[in-house]
């Protein structure tokens, strides 16, 4: 529904039908046939919006969390990098 070009795919069509309604274009038939097409238009981009917005506030919590999650892990062992190197060498050399 939010969807930039939200229409029914080929494949959703059932057998022997041509146009019709279908759960892809019943929500924005409804809400045109309440509100017209305009401020249907209008109501979906800021839907679209509110929603890219929630999900850029969500990911830069997130962002932030790791940074943190990275930071408190603390500096890195030089040695660990050749460590895990060879301990994935043995485990080849068992397979």
């Amino acid at each position: 529904m939010l969807g930039e070009n939200a229409s029914r795919p080929a494949a959703a069509a059932p057998p022997g039908e041509a146009g019709g309604s279908s759960i892809y274009s019943e929500p924005r038939e409804l809400l045109t046939s309440v509100f017209g097409a305009v401020t249907r238009t209008e109501i979906l981009a800021k839907a679209r919006a509110d929603l890219t917005e929630r999900v850029r506030l969500l990911l830069d919590e997130e962002l932030v969390r790791f940074v943190e999650v990275i930071d408190a892990a603390g500096d890195c062992d030089d040695v660990a990098a050749i460590r895990v190197y060879q301990a994935e060498f043995s485990l080849e050399a068992v397979r």
